[in-house]
């Protein structure tokens, strides 16, 4: 547990082999200690049912705001990933609550919870989005929340995740599962939070005008066929250029960089059409956008999860964090392995401590400036 004056927050977790409701239940109840949370996180594993596991945590959290969502992996405080994982904030100086939206139109769900939890008042208020991360729109989310919390507020967050191959993800909102849509809390305080997002790639050769797209398939790079824009500017192995899964091994470390105001949001390339020499994305990469080639290894991938954690805490001012909510791109995890897993969530608790709760998410939110803010292959990091 992490405690700071007037916030404090602990995260524990537990395994489902004696069933998703008991292990709900202990995992609450060790993070909660006895203590009145103002706000309750829950990650649980896709295959579980999560209406059991909202049982077993609701035993012990009562009414108190909760949300949540299904994570490929994710880690607690005691070790490595496991069924369920609970974090719990709370104190005298945090106030929260939550609202949940399924509006057909992606831009107006972000307009409705904003607006939900606008009587929430404080110096310093932060909204955390999680959305179904299935829903490759989560571009428009964040602009809905922007049209409403403007400029000043910060917004973070992670789709829900599932095994990739059966992907059937979940929110969760008090005690209801709930299938697409967004769940989303506001935290408010007297003293600052803290975000961080870094990806860890660097930009290649010049940038480039996307003059062809669909927003989740890019046509043509500088009027030429994006596949073959691409492959040549990386100087990629020959296979890349004509089997599927060797550039799929390639691109895992090559995503795109699409151009903002301080730094290149990063835009996983999951795959490409090897006939009609396109590129393929889950996040939108817009036309007539500018766009930078990436690369990256093992060693500045895991750098950037430290970069992010401390870039996190230092916006907490003077104050010390009370821990760190973190969320890692599920493409990470394919790129790092178990081993670099490993050592990307024990580099991440050195600096939250005992009270860092860790999820592979299915796209990343972190907007601090402007009205844009959504991430792929990156990790992002909340300080309380």
């Amino acid at each position: 547990m992490g405690e700071t004056g007037d916030r404090w927050m602990a995260t524990s977790q537990a395994s489902a082999a004696a069933g998703a409701r008991r292990a709900g239940a202990e995992a609450a109840g060790r993070a909660l200690a006895g203590r009145a949370p103002a706000l309750v996180v829950v990650q649980s594993a896709g295959h579980l049912d999560h209406a059991e596991v909202l049982a077993g945590v609701r035993s012990e959290t009562g009414e108190a705001p909760l949300l949540g969502g299904s994570a490929t992996d994710a880690f607690g405080a005691e070790g490595p990933a496991t069924d369920v994982v609970v974090t719990a904030l709370g104190g005298s100086g945090l106030r929260a609550a939550t609202a949940a939206s399924s509006d057909p139109d992606v831009r107006a769900r972000g307009v409705e919870v904003a607006r939900a939890l606008e009587h929430v008042a404080g110096r310093h208020r932060l909204l955390l989005l999680l959305p179904d991360g299935l829903d490759y729109s989560q571009d428009q989310l964040v602009r809905g929340v922007y049209d409403v919390a403007g400029p000043s507020v910060p917004v973070v967050g992670g789709g829900s995740s599932a095994v990739v191959g059966r992907e059937r993800t979940a929110l969760l909102h008090g005690g209801e599962v709930r299938r697409g849509g967004v769940v989303a809390a506001v935290l408010a305080s007297d003293r600052p939070f803290g975000v961080g997002a870094h990806h860890g790639m660097r930009p290649v050769g010049d940038a480039l005008v996307v003059t062809g797209s669909t927003g989740l398939e890019v046509q043509t790079l500088d009027g030429e066929p994006a596949l073959d824009a691409y492959l040549a500017r990386l100087s990629a192995p020959s296979a890349a250029h004509y089997d599927a899964s060797a550039f799929a091994a390639f691109a895992q470390l090559h995503p795109l960089g699409l151009a903002r105001r301080r730094r290149e949001e990063a835009r996983v390339v999951v795959g490409a059409d090897l006939r009609n020499r396109t590129l393929q994305f889950v996040t939108p990469v817009p036309q007539g956008g500018l766009v930078r080639l990436m690369e990256g290894d093992t060693g500045s991938v895991l750098q950037a999860a430290r970069t992010a954690c401390d870039e996190a805490v230092g916006g907490l001012g003077d104050h010390a964090p009370a821990g760190l909510l973190v969320f890692s791109c599920v493409a990470r995890r394919q790129l790092l392995g178990e081993e670099g897993v490993a050592a990307e969530v024990a580099s991440v608790r050195e600096v939250g401590g005992s009270a860092t709760s860790v999820s592979h998410s299915f796209g990343e939110i972190a907007r601090t400036s402007g009205y844009a803010g959504c991430h792929n292959q990156t990790l992002v990091a909340l300080a309380v």
